[in-house]
Parts: structure tokens; sequence; C-alpha cells
């Protein structure tokens, strides 16, 4: 699995609106199971305080499905993308 974490290290609350890994064509590859028991993803969006966190988690056989679907090389740099 791979964990995505937005955190607000500043003193001034923010929301964040979308948790994504982004691939070179811009298109971004968001998580689709976002109530799995081991690691549930955070209910976005999400106000944060500061030093909270928001997290997202991908299992690499979506990842590597989703390269593969994109026809991007196994090389491809994926971007992880807090927006807010």
């Amino acid at each position: 699995m791979v964990k995505i974490e937005a955190i607000n290290v500043g003193q001034r609350p923010v929301t964040i609106s979308e948790l994504a890994l982004q691939a070179p064509n811009g298109r971004k590859l968001v998580s689709y199971m976002p109530f799995r028991d081991a690691m549930p993803d955070t209910q976005l969006p999400k106000s944060l305080a500061d030093g909270e966190m928001a997290a997202m988690s991908l299992s690499y056989k979506d990842i590597e499905a989703y390269v593969q679907q994109e026809g991007f090389a196994s090389s491809a740099k994926l971007v992880p993308l807090a927006t807010d």
C-alpha cells in the first residue's frame, strides 16, 4: 500500500478537498475504496487545524493497473498531490 498524507504545518486552518497521485499527463489517480478497515481514508473535504492530517491509501496493484491502462512506462513518475 502507498499512503499519501497532507499535514497542516501552518497556524491557520486549511481545507483539503482532494488527495491523489498525479500522472505525467496531468490526470489523477484517487482512491475508490475510502472505507477499508485496515487503513481508512480521510473523508474529504476535511478542514485541518495546525498539526492535523488527512490521508489516502492506494494499493500497488491499483497503481500498476492505472500505469498500464494509461500506457505509461513502468518508470513513470507519479507525484502525490493535495488540493485545498
